[in-house]
């Protein structure tokens, strides 16, 4: 079977985008022997070194360097990603080989039609992710010019979601449509639509977790408004607030990452006197020991996924996030979820889950245990492994 794979975001040892295309492309490179790969240029150098890419043929694509203006800087990544597709639609069609699968892979974006065709076999795209509009409530890094770059985004998003042709042809020439979120369930209604979340679990899912006296609250992310890491940090302080002085010598909360929020984040705990610790950004290698020292994983983002909830889980992390939500997707029936539809009633419901598995941890360590055991088979489904046989099915699916 000769295969083309398309993604724009690949990286090594790296989460979201970069991560989710890299372990799409070497399951799939470590499954078939005669695999292309189409990406940008500087994503190249990185995997002629990698030995999963050994026998894969490597092909850069760019826009033209005037075009590529609008990505400088986050001048117009979206814009330049849709101009990258309609690049790589021109390269695909010039090339001279023909393949038995054309696999759109990232950026993962709903919203952007891809410019594909395959007479010779089938196109599968995705998993595409989408998400709702943050609500302004929860908005707190708001610069002069946000409102006018959000309104136009979702202006974009609106247009080709609905009303573009492209959009239209794109989705009437793919034969499997990945999706991996709940908002996309019912979006393909005349395509073979296929449930398929874009993160995997990039550590080894734990047999067991052990139960520490320590109560420590986790959260992994880029401090901005999509991953809700100022409602983490307020439910936390109502949580604290509610123990005795004794409950709160074993209470803590760790923050690992970095963003324009952090400033805010490390003012407000240290005027509320919150025993909160900021960790910079880490390599994957060393974030699989941070979260085995974790109790648990508070992760109220709006995104569509989280490759970070699925790594949370692996590693025994009961997780409580806003139901409707990309994490609650992942998470399943064994997180906690809260809604997200006024801010000072969604941060008391974070803080009253927080307080219940708190509860859990003191005084039923075999309940939290099974909560525990729990939340590691959900992991379970989404190894890189399991994920990969959902794709092979519809590279072998007969096209309609």
């Amino acid at each position: 079977m000769k295969i083309l794979l398309i993604a724009y975001a690949i990286e090594p040892g790296k989460g979201s985008e970069e991560g989710i295309g890299y372990h799409f492309c070497k399951e799939i490179a470590g499954r078939f022997h005669d695999v292309t790969l189409m990406t940008r240029p500087n994503n190249i150098p990185a995997l002629k070194v990698d030995p999963a890419f050994a026998h894969v043929r490597l092909v850069g694509i760019d826009v033209p360097k005037t075009i590529g203006f609008f990505k400088n800087k986050h001048r117009g990544v979206y814009l330049y990603y849709y101009l990258w597709q309609r690049v790589v639609g021109r390269a695909v069609r010039n090339m001279k080989e023909k393949f038995d699968i054309i696999h759109q892979i990232t950026f993962a974006a709903a919203w952007a039609p891809h410019f594909l065709s395959n007479d010779n076999g089938r196109v599968i795209w995705g998993p595409l992710l989408n998400h709702a509009p943050i609500p302004k409530e929860f908005l707190f890094y708001r610069p002069l010019i946000s409102d006018f770059k959000d309104n136009l985004k979702q202006a974009l998003k609106k247009y080709f979601l609905r009303y573009s042709p492209a959009m239209r042809r794109a989705v009437a020439g793919t034969n499997t449509i990945f999706f991996g979120s709940p908002s996309l369930r019912d979006k393909y209604k005349n395509q073979q639509s296929i449930s398929l979340a874009a993160a995997g679990t990039n550590f080894k899912v734990a047999d067991k977790k052990d139960h520490k006296e320590k109560f420590l609250i986790l959260f992994v992310g880029r401090f901005v408004d999509l991953k809700g890491c100022v409602p983490a940090l307020e439910a936390f302080h109502r949580f604290y607030n509610s123990l005795s002085a004794a409950e709160r010598r074993n209470v803590s909360m760790r923050y690992v990452g970095a963003g324009p929020l952090e400033e805010l984040l490390q003012k407000k705990a240290q005027k509320n006197h919150l025993p909160v610790d900021f960790v910079p950004w880490q390599e994957q290698k060393n974030l699989e020991s941070l979260y085995d020292v974790a109790t648990v994983f508070l992760f109220p983002s709006f995104e569509g996924q989280g490759l970070v909830v699925v790594e949370a889980m692996a590693r025994g992390c009961p997780v409580i996030c806003f139901e409707g939500t990309g994490p609650s997707f992942l998470a399943g029936e064994a997180g906690l979820t809260t809604p997200a539809l006024e801010y000072s009633t969604a941060v008391t419901g974070l803080a009253e889950r927080l307080l219940e598995l708190y509860c859990e941890h003191r005084d039923q360590p075999e309940v939290f245990q099974q909560r525990v055991q729990k939340t590691l088979a959900r992991a379970r489904e989404f190894t890189w492994e399991k994920k990969m046989d959902a794709v092979i099915e519809a590279y072998h699916a007969k096209s309609a």
